[in-house]
């Protein structure tokens, strides 16, 4: 996957990082280790062990794939870190925004957040789409049920919150 990535740019701390401080960008399997199921499980075993991030899902299936599509990305700052499963309704900062922008290394960010083409008045444009994301992840749904599982995470138990607050 060859995607454009911006980093820093000034427009971002002109808006007040909107993007983020509404959702959390996702992340790509890559990120985890992909190729290496095995180590993708172990990193995404600690990061959910951190409290910082947590499982969302795309509901519904996307392609030929029946049912949700399952992915990691930042915790809500609202999110019970109890819970692991928190789904993108929007509204909810990002765990990891502080006032003067992300506190992750520029190469450490999601790739959605990384990929987001900053633009003045808040229509930046996005390269990497949760929808398109979410496709990357599915040849790795049991890796993150195995580190779901591993550490004590219920899929039944997950965060829901009614605001209709939305970007994409």
């Amino acid at each position: 996957m060859n995607l454009p990535v911006f980093h820093d740019d000034p427009v971002c701390a002109e808006c007040g990082h909107c993007c983020s401080s509404t959702v959390p960008g996702h992340t790509t399997p890559e990120q985890w280790g992909a190729p290496d199921k095995d180590e993708m499980v172990r990193r995404m075993t600690d990061a959910f062990q951190s409290g910082d991030w947590s499982i969302d899902w795309w509901d519904g299936g996307i392609g030929d794939h029946d049912g949700d599509v399952l992915s990691v990305r930042p915790r809500h700052v609202d999110h019970p870190s109890k819970q692991l499963r928190d789904p993108t309704w929007g509204g909810h900062r990002c765990v990891f925004l502080t006032p003067s922008g992300c506190k992750l290394p520029a190469n450490e960010r999601p790739m959605c957040c990384q990929t987001l083409e900053p633009k003045r008045g808040g229509r930046c444009v996005t390269h990497l789409s949760k929808e398109d994301a979410h496709r990357l992840w599915i040849p790795y749904q049991q890796q993150i049920l195995d580190a779901e599982k591993t550490v004590g995470g219920d899929p039944d138990d997950y965060y829901y919150d009614e605001r209709p607050v939305g970007w994409w």
